[in-house]
């Protein structure tokens, strides 16, 4: 069955105010504690508090959906085969996704 893996950095090579971000396929679904837990131990976190001046991004709207595609990928195990959601673009507002690709058997 696919599950989610840890989220990854994507670099974005802009400072601008949303950050680009990978979510992938491996682990077990999480809470929104956990995704958060996460993106504090990314080694680029402090991107996400802001730099050159810009706003951080909302880190609970990044954490909510990281958790909920962790459980829609828990959820819908052996029939997901691919999700990709990219790019995700976190902003002082929230998130939003705006491509994504859905592969199921």
């Amino acid at each position: 069955p696919t599950r989610l893996r840890r989220l990854a950095p994507r670099g974005s090579g802009e400072p601008r105010c949303h950050r680009a971000l990978e979510v992938g396929a491996t682990g077990q679904s999480m809470s929104e504690a956990e995704a958060g837990r996460m993106l504090d131990e990314l080694r680029t976190s402090a991107l996400l508090d802001g730099v050159r001046g810009k706003p951080p991004v909302d880190r609970k709207a990044v954490a909510a959906l990281i958790a909920g595609v962790s459980r829609f990928g828990a959820a819908n195990g052996a029939r997901l085969r691919e999700l990709d959601l990219n790019p995700v673009m976190a902003t002082p507002c929230g998130v939003v996704v705006v491509d994504w690709l859905m592969v199921l058997d």
